[in-house]
């Protein structure tokens, strides 16, 4: 009797060697291609939004996008998106840390019967800011957006608490009171000061905007040595929505 069992192992092993169907719509042998690095916006603080609908031709020859990014001065540092469907053109990348430059690409994915083939843009770099050289202010972090007061209860018709804001920062005073340059050294201690309260107030503030509240409440701020010559100033309140 003629065994069967040959023909269909033979037919199985040529169903899994199939390569997977593809769009009808995609030229044979005419695989995705960039044109361009991607396009990055500023969304928040922390977050970006990577597009590539201009730079990305014959998309739909690809069956994923994924978008790769990493520190600039760490490559080896990457962080990958997940498959993205050919239909998207645009990613948001969160939990960056802000004021650090990150270096995007992405890729456009084509899964072949043998493995994957992958065609990459070329890399955009940008830095998250705010209100400084690097681009437009993206957070309204002013005295008039955000107004601060030591009292806890103002007298108004409608009040959200949002939360607590908090900010510290660790401040090195070049006082040599045996230095003939003690008034310098004093002065500059002033002015080291000065300046880490006047940026400790704005970080409270975008902390505010960023919660939605528009005051914060209760403002305080302390000081503690921590060894000879340094000190800590911490500043803090509650930030709240005022209608």
């Amino acid at each position: 009797m003629m065994d069967k069992t040959f023909p269909l192992l033979a037919t199985l092993t040529t169903l899994l060697w199939l390569p997977p169907p593809t769009s009808s719509s995609c030229p044979e042998n005419n695989p995705p291609y960039w044109e361009g690095p991607p396009t990055v916006e500023q969304v928040t603080l922390t977050s970006v939004r990577v597009s590539w609908q201009e730079v990305l031709v014959r998309p739909e020859c690809a069956d994923n996008i994924v978008v790769k990014h990493f520190p600039s001065d760490d490559k080896d540092n990457q962080h990958m998106s997940p498959h993205l469907p050919v239909s998207d053109n645009s990613f948001i990348v969160q939990d960056l840390q802000f004021g650090k430059a990150y270096t995007y690409l992405v890729i456009a994915r084509e899964e072949k019967g043998w493995g994957v083939s992958t065609g990459s843009s070329s890399y955009a770099n940008f830095t998250t800011y705010v209100n400084n050289d690097a681009g437009p202010s993206v957070v309204d972090e002013s005295e008039s957006a955000v107004k601060v007061f030591t009292i806890t209860d103002p007298v108004v018709k409608y009040t959200e608490y949002k939360g607590m804001v908090l900010a510290s920062k660790i401040v090195f005073l070049p006082l040599k009171i045996h230095s003939s340059k003690v008034t310098n050294d004093i002065e500059s201690a002033l002015q080291a000061t000065t300046n880490t309260r006047k940026e400790l107030l704005r970080e409270l503030r975008i902390q505010a905007v960023l919660m939605g509240a528009n005051t914060i409440v209760g403002f305080r701020m302390e000081t503690n040595s921590i060894i000879e010559r340094y000190m800590e100033i911490v500043v803090y309140g509650t930030a709240v929505y005022f209608q």
